[in-house]
């Protein structure tokens, strides 16, 4: 069987024309039908049925929701909780000046709220670095060198 071009141009259009409608009219009545049945004001009987059927799928995937919830926040905050540890440790070792300050001001309040104001890390480097420099003059001195006290 041989299809000549206009017999596929009528067939095309055949098939354009159905699309249309299946998709535009055809999709439009049925939503508008569904909607129609299970619509609360228009047939109430049909809504409650619709919501007795789906209210035991609605409650599963709320408890599935929950309990993922649930297991997520305390993995999470668990993962969070050990990672401020070892962060705080970390601080700790590299300044322990807040530390001695709380371990004095529970013995000393006084010294405690002294020692809160004063900026003691940067009045260590500035020790240090003072150290440093009266060390190198120290060594360049001519005076020292000449007594034999370096």
């Amino acid at each position: 069987m041989e299809i000549s071009g206009v017999i596929l141009a009528l067939y095309v259009a055949a098939w354009g024309i159905f699309y249309i409608l299946l998709t535009k009219i055809i999709a439009e009545r049925s939503v508008t039908a569904w909607i129609n049945r299970f619509d609360q004001d228009k047939n109430t009987k049909a809504a409650e049925t619709l919501l007795h059927l789906l209210k035991p799928v609605l409650d599963e995937i709320f408890t599935d929701n929950e309990t993922l919830l649930k297991d997520f926040k305390k993995s999470f905050f668990t993962s969070v909780a050990t990672q401020v540890r070892e962060a705080k440790a970390v601080a700790t070792a590299l300044n322990p000046v807040p530390d001695m300050i709380k371990n004095l001001s529970e013995e000393n309040p006084l010294l405690g709220l002294i020692l809160s104001h004063v900026d003691l890390p940067s009045i260590t480097a500035t020790s240090k670095n003072i150290a440093e420099t009266s060390k190198n003059i120290a060594e360049t001195s001519p005076i020292i060198t000449d007594w034999g006290l370096k």
